[in-house]
């Protein structure tokens, strides 16, 4: 009798162990609904943030009635605020280059500030604005490379960066892709590529086009390009191809068809192409051959309609971190969700962060995510999660959350929700900036 009752004991004690097994793997943030660490300063903001940069131990942040401060990284103190003015839709993307921070402003306009006065410097850097909207908003997007900047609006227009001098300008707009490759026999940078077509930065000839379409931005390394969800029908929806070419050339050298719709890849890592896809795998391309290295399964909720979990019948929107590297740990890092439009103003995000390794591919860790977050002023879900890795943490942005996980184990060691929006982190020398609501913080 004493025998079955220390047996049925013992059956409980492992039942239980099982059990609490399995609920800190799948839901380590529900059993530890902790808050991120105290931050090492906060700042208060007067409007929403737009952008963030940093630099040089400073910490640059813009707003949309235009307003830019520059702070100080290590205390958070203020070390200059001006206004370049303007309240635009696209609010005032920012970048800092040379001693100089370019702010996007109202007209498709870049303007200049010096990085360690704020004081308005002469050159300034305008996009075709040929709509209504256009003269609203700040440019869509610009980019700095070899000397040179790209700005968009209702086309693009390319300045030399030192003497404000134009290139050249186009009517034609859209993301384009800017890199330097290590080997081009026509000494042509940067690379300057949009959809499936190659541009000379000098004066805007094509040096080739490839028939068909694929998404933006392409990735560049080395002597190669790749473009993703090709399709030599050129309709973009149904590209499944990812297709590598030469850069001087475009001419094809390899071709894998993924047999499905893949999200943004990086490149150049022990000579492989990164990225996850819509069937649920994540792949390992060889850059060399296109052959495939490893592919780990990491989601079966692709092409679901539902949440795991929830009867309410709604589509499906995927939202994607793009793949970090830690290369001390020979380890890639990537964040996924998928949301549903729910009934009074929120929605709901389900999905996972993982580690995997770059080796063998698999699995390190993997840790579900899960939150009912407010769209009342942010629109709803972001398509691109943010997630930088830095001391060993990785800060991840999905919706209006914040989270903080050990990049060793995968465990959420904080979270903080905003009532509106966050943006996506960045990375200073020891520091990770983030802005939510009305407040910028700084996380070690």
């Amino acid at each position: 009798m004493r025998k079955k009752f220390t047996a049925s004991i013992l059956t409980i004690i492992v039942a239980l162990s099982l059990i609490i097994s399995y609920v800190l793997l799948t839901s380590p943030q529900q059993l530890f609904p902790t808050r991120l660490p105290s931050s090492n300063w906060k700042y208060d903001l007067d409007n929403f943030a737009t952008a963030l940069a940093f630099d040089n131990g400073k910490v640059f942040v813009t707003d949309n009635p235009g307003n830019v401060k520059c702070l100080d990284a290590s205390s958070g103190n203020i070390m200059w605020a001006v206004t370049v003015g303007g309240w635009t839709s696209n609010g005032h993307p920012i970048a800092v280059s040379n001693g100089v921070v370019y702010v996007g402003a109202a007209g498709g306009e870049v303007v200049t500030l010096s990085e360690n006065s704020g004081e308005m410097l002469p050159l300034s850097f305008k996009a075709p604005a040929s709509t209504s909207w256009g003269w609203k908003q700040s440019p869509q997007e610009f980019f700095i490379s070899d000397g040179r900047i790209f700005v968009s609006q209702n086309g693009w227009a390319v300045f030399n960066i030192t003497d404000g001098r134009k290139f050249w300008e186009s009517g034609e707009s859209g993301l384009i892709t800017l890199g330097n490759t290590t080997y081009s026999p026509t000494n042509i940078n940067p690379v300057f590529i949009r959809h499936t077509t190659r541009f000379n930065p000098n004066n805007g000839s094509i040096i080739w086009r490839i028939n068909g379409d694929a998404n933006d931005p392409a990735v560049v390394v080395q002597d190669r390009i790749i473009l993703w969800n090709y399709n030599p029908n050129g309709i973009t929806d149904e590209g499944k191809i990812m297709l590598c070419v030469n850069a001087s050339s475009g001419e094809t050298i390899w071709s894998f068809d993924v047999n499905s719709k893949m999200y943004q890849p990086i490149a150049g890592c022990n000579g492989l192409v990164l990225f996850g896809a819509y069937d649920g795998n994540f792949y390992a391309v060889r850059l060399s051959d296109g052959s495939t290295a490893w592919k780990t399964q990491v989601t079966d909720q692709n092409g679901k309609e539902t949440l795991p979990g929830e009867d309410i019948n709604y589509p499906l929107t995927p939202a994607v971190s793009l793949v970090q590297i830690d290369e001390q740990s020979n380890s890639a890092f990537w964040a996924f969700t998928f949301t549903q439009n729910g009934w009074g103003g929120t929605d709901q995000y389900k999905g996972m962060v993982c580690s995997l390794d770059l080796t063998s591919g698999h699995i390190s860790w993997k840790t579900p995510i899960a939150q009912n977050i407010s769209i009342s002023s942010s629109g709803g879900p972001t398509r691109v999660l943010g997630l930088i890795l830095l001391n060993n943490k990785v800060f991840l942005t999905p919706g209006s959350d914040l989270l903080a996980l050990d990049q060793s184990t995968g465990f959420i060691e904080g979270t903080q929700h905003f009532d509106h929006y966050v943006l996506a982190p960045i990375a200073g020398d020891k520091q990770v900036f983030v802005a939510g609501d009305l407040n910028l913080f700084a996380y070690k």
